[in-house]
């Protein structure tokens, strides 16, 4: 009961202007593309949702796109949403993360894509991750600093204030340069490259479209 599902409209902001892109049919009245343009879109999308996204893992999105969309559709639709998720980063984005990402967006009905809320806020989830948990057996510690993990082939030992576990798997979250001051890593991950993401939520006493999700392909745009 306390799941709702609503229809998300999303859009394209180019030169002042919102374009709806909801489904597949809004690209056929995408003014900023040519006919062509439209096609090629098309193309490039259906095309990526049929490749497995391992197969993709040495190409770069940028180098994927323009040898099956085209240049022209790159530069205009593809390259300033990249700009824009991933900064000076922009041309070494993988093909296979755009393809998964393609894959599920492109997920959706005739109507539109639909997205589920809890009505009471996601605490009722953790609540209820927490108890099946807890009445499984399983023990959740909060509020402690890790000191050291230990991996061999036996086993796993997590170390934590004064106390330790040994566990079967280990899901770290944080960075793999952080990761590594408590496990030894492979050299590989010596050149993995972070960037920082600013999210900024502002109050407005009225909206600013009719869309829940706007994609800004306009260069110009500060």
């Amino acid at each position: 009961d306390n799941l709702e599902l609503i229809l998300a409209q999303s859009s394209f902001y180019h030169k002042d202007k919102f374009y709806k892109f909801s489904n597949q049919l809004d690209v056929l009245s995408y003014s900023p593309l040519s006919f062509i343009e439209k096609v090629r879109l098309g193309i490039s999308v259906l095309k990526i949702q049929k490749v497995s996204s391992n197969k993709l893992d040495s190409l770069t999105a940028q180098e994927w796109l323009i040898k099956n969309s085209g240049k022209s559709v790159y530069e205009k639709f593809y390259k300033p949403m990249l700009v824009s998720k991933f900064g000076k980063f922009y041309d070494n984005a993988s093909a296979a993360w755009l393809a998964d990402r393609l894959k599920l967006r492109a997920n959706r009905g005739v109507k539109g894509e639909q997205l589920g809320y809890m009505k009471t806020g996601f605490h009722l989830l953790i609540d209820a991750l927490k108890e099946s948990i807890v009445s499984k057996g399983g023990k959740i510690v909060t509020g402690v600093e890790i000191k050291k993990i230990v991996c061999d082939d036996r086993a796993r030992q997590l170390y934590y204030d004064d106390e330790s576990i040994e566990v079967n798997s280990i899901i770290s979250t944080i960075s793999m340069d952080m990761f590594g001051k408590y496990v030894s890593l492979d050299k590989k991950y010596d050149d993995f490259q972070y960037q920082g993401a600013l999210t900024i939520l502002v109050g407005l006493d009225r909206k600013l479209s009719n869309y829940y999700w706007s994609n800004f392909v306009d260069i110009d745009v500060p």
